[in-house]
């Protein structure tokens, strides 16, 4: 058998098992995600697509931390300061360096994903200090930015001239759309490694460390894969927000306060079985 004859068995084959996974609850996602992504097109009384998009952004971010709360059991409080990680730095790439939307926001991810890295040692602590550390990495950036305001624009804010998304201008409808789209493959993401071997030694590592440890789960690694994915995620959501609202400044990105962002993406990513947080 050759490779295209053995590659197209196994994609017969990968096609057979997602026909047989596929349930009712599947078919009620995907027809919540229609009616969601139809929306905007609606002209419903009192809706604004662009209040829609930023929480849409919000969710996307709210998403990523069922990797890290779920199956890690860490409580992450950190999730607006990798958002304004990215959102200033895809900010600041656009006003004051002429790049366009795309590359300035894989940059934004990018910058996040770095600074999750480096503050990845915080996943060696026990749950209480994880929480208590990542608030504390919220107040710094918030700091910072305050301190410095020749990068936040200080009360003005910095004015981001219109780029394109894509392709197409970057209304809120398109905004909207992509960033359903982005927290519809998030999700689908992290059910993934949740179900996969990665997410079985998280939650491994959760419930009996020693015992995981002592079996070869390597807990520093997996738990800073998920930390730095789940920063990396949280700034994706952030530089494209800042795009919707094209005049980033401290409270804005942060929500008027380093901890409420957290709040709000912990509020949306609170299932029974991963337990309550709370900032």
């Amino acid at each position: 058998m050759s490779v295209l004859e053995q590659t197209a068995v196994e994609l017969r084959r990968a096609a057979g098992e997602a026909r047989a996974r596929w349930s009712t609850p599947a078919w009620l996602a995907l027809a919540a995600l229609g009616i969601a992504a139809a929306i905007p097109f609606l002209s419903l009384p009192g809706v604004r697509v662009d209040a829609l998009a930023d929480t849409a952004y919000l969710a996307l971010a709210a998403t990523a931390l069922g990797l890290i709360v779920g199956p890690a059991g860490l409580p992450s409080l950190g999730t607006g300061a990798f958002m304004a990680i990215g959102a200033f730095t895809s900010a600041l790439l656009v006003a004051r360096s002429g790049w366009a939307l795309e590359p300035a926001v894989l940059a934004g991810t990018a910058a996040a994903l770095v600074a999750g890295l480096l503050c990845g040692a915080v996943v060696r602590l026990r749950r209480e200090f994880v929480a208590v550390s990542t608030w504390l990495l919220a107040w710094l950036v918030w700091l910072f930015l305050l301190a410095f305001p020749s990068i936040s624009g200080g009360s003005q804010g910095l004015i981001l001239p219109p780029r394109s998304l894509l392709g197409l201008d970057a209304t809120p409808t398109v905004h909207f759309e992509v960033a359903l789209a982005l927290t519809a493959l998030a999700a689908l993401a992290v059910s993934a490694v949740r179900r996969g071997a990665p997410g079985l030694e998280l939650s491994a590592l959760r419930q009996a460390p020693a015992l995981a440890t002592s079996l070869g789960v390597r807990l520093w690694w997996r738990r800073l894969g998920a930390f730095s994915a789940t920063a990396a995620v949280a700034g994706l959501a952030g530089g494209l927000s800042v795009q919707l609202r094209r005049l980033p400044t401290r409270s804005a990105t942060t929500r008027s306060s380093p901890s409420s962002c957290s709040s709000r993406c912990c509020s949306v990513a609170r299932p029974r079985r991963w337990g309550r947080l709370s900032a």
